[in-house]
């Protein structure tokens, strides 16, 4: 049992503490407060203070404790955890909805109401574990890689309205050579991060087996497939369950009923990793066009009435279970797997007949394996700069995807009759007449 709670109120240069003992839920001694450098002499000073005003306890009995808040945390965190101390990251909103009705708010303040938290929750903290440094330098490059990408597509943008603007002379042709430039040296960039990630997915045996069972998925492409890596720590953030998954992308559905009043139809909710939701919409819509699975099941949908945005968000689920599925069990995509599946049930039932002295009468044929089919593969190298032709959208995916209360709003596309019929989606490219947004959507195919 957790006796002795320190709470960690993180900030850039500087983190505050408080330290609670308790016996239980009852305090047993007076809250001490300190502030300390977010620096490597600091995090000593720090055990050493905690240390002093422990009040005699294990240091298996501390429990630390505070808000997950990215990058101003993972220095004191994997410090502590290399320390063998219980580290705890909890959501900020599970800590702010617990606190209470505050008046007033201060660091001090915030370190005590995280240290309170942890003195009420102790019992279902997940400790933090250290990422593998593999996993810590690809996240480094993937979002150096987002911050290129969408610096180098607000400049195109920015310069191509512009320029449409802009009288000749010497003075705009020199802007505009510039402007190029810049480009061409933001893609040069953008090509040299893609080469080190690479070498570092060939590098590590996992993450290339991850790799390869990823690729494998028509529609589903290198930055789709390192973005999920980063943010999944490899699928294992979450114990390969595709339900938490689902919701980190912010692409579960969740509903609202209370008595007789309040019934709100499922909709997605606005927090979610935005990078990974963005990433996610453009494999989704390649998915339905190059992938004769997705697109079936896109299809089954739009028939049963649904509209494209809750289709297209059914999609993305549908993807997130496969690849989790898939990367689980070790097994690259199949396009035949429900044909394969829907023959062994039936061998099955069959094999299950019995005469009445309870003696078989049927021995089923030999089943039908589960080899997967082998799909042609690019070469790693060629791989990852295909990408799967498709544009990348910046990392900043709150600007590019404006989230709506009610369904996650995405493009609309209208399907000729005719591709109904035979069950293939016919998506048409950009400019066609029957490719319009619907309203408050600004997504680029």
């Amino acid at each position: 049992m957790k006796n002795l709670f320190i709470g960690i109120d993180f900030a850039a240069k500087k983190f505050d503490v408080a330290v609670i003992y308790a016996e239980g839920l009852q305090e047993q001694a007076p809250t001490e407060y300190n502030q300390f450098e977010n620096t490597d002499e600091g995090f000593k000073a720090f055990v050493s203070w905690v240390k002093k005003n422990s009040h005699k306890t294990k240091s298996q009995d501390w429990l630390f404790c505070g808000e997950d808040t990215g990058d101003y945390c993972r220095r004191l965190c994997n410090f502590l955890c290399r320390k063998e101390y219980d580290m705890w990251l909890e959501n900020p909103k599970c800590i702010k909805d617990s606190g209470g009705l505050r008046r007033a708010k201060s660091d001090k303040m915030d370190a005590r109401a995280i240290a309170e938290y942890a003195m009420r929750n102790y019992d279902r903290a997940r400790l933090y574990k250290e990422p593998p440094k593999i996993l810590s330098d690809l996240r480094e490059l993937f979002q150096y890689r987002q911050w290129l990408v969408r610096d180098k597509v607000a400049n195109t943008l920015r310069w191509k309205i512009k320029k449409e603007n802009l009288e000749k002379s010497s003075a705009t042709g020199f802007v505009v050579r510039k402007n190029q430039e810049t480009i061409k040296h933001y893609e040069k960039q953008i090509k040299q991060v893609d080469d080190k990630i690479q070498k570092l997915i060939k590098s590590d045996e996992k993450l290339l087996a991850t790799y390869k069972i990823l690729k494998s998925v028509k529609g589903i492409g290198p930055v789709n497939i390192c973005c999920l890596i980063v943010y999944t720590e490899n699928f294992t953030k979450y114990d390969y369950d595709p339900r938490k998954i689902a919701c980190q992308c912010g692409i579960a559905p969740f509903g609202q009923e209370s008595g007789t009043s309040v019934h709100v139809s499922p909709h997605v909710h606005y927090m979610a990793n935005k990078t990974i939701k963005a990433l996610l919409t453009q494999a989704a819509l390649a998915a339905v066009r190059f992938n004769p699975l997705i697109s079936r099941y896109y299809n089954r949908l739009i028939d049963a009435g649904k509209i494209h945005p809750v289709a297209l968000n059914n999609v993305k689920n549908k993807l997130i279970h496969i690849m989790t599925a898939m990367v689980k069990n070790g097994t690259e995509f199949d396009e035949n797997y429900e044909a394969k599946r829907k023959t062994r049930t039936a061998l099955n039932a069959e094999s299950s007949t019995v005469s009445k002295n309870g003696k078989d009468i049927y021995t089923p044929a030999e089943q039908p394996t589960d080899a997967v089919s082998q799909l042609p593969e690019l070469p790693i190298d060629e791989a990852f700069h295909e990408a799967s032709q498709l544009p990348e959208l910046p990392a900043d995916g709150a600007s590019q995807l404006p989230e709506d209360s009610n369904q996650d709003t995405q493009m609309h596309i209208d399907f000729p009759q005719e591709s109904m019929a035979t069950g293939h989606a016919h998506i048409p490219l950009k400019g066609s007449e029957s490719c319009r947004p619907i309203e408050k959507s600004h997504i680029p195919i």
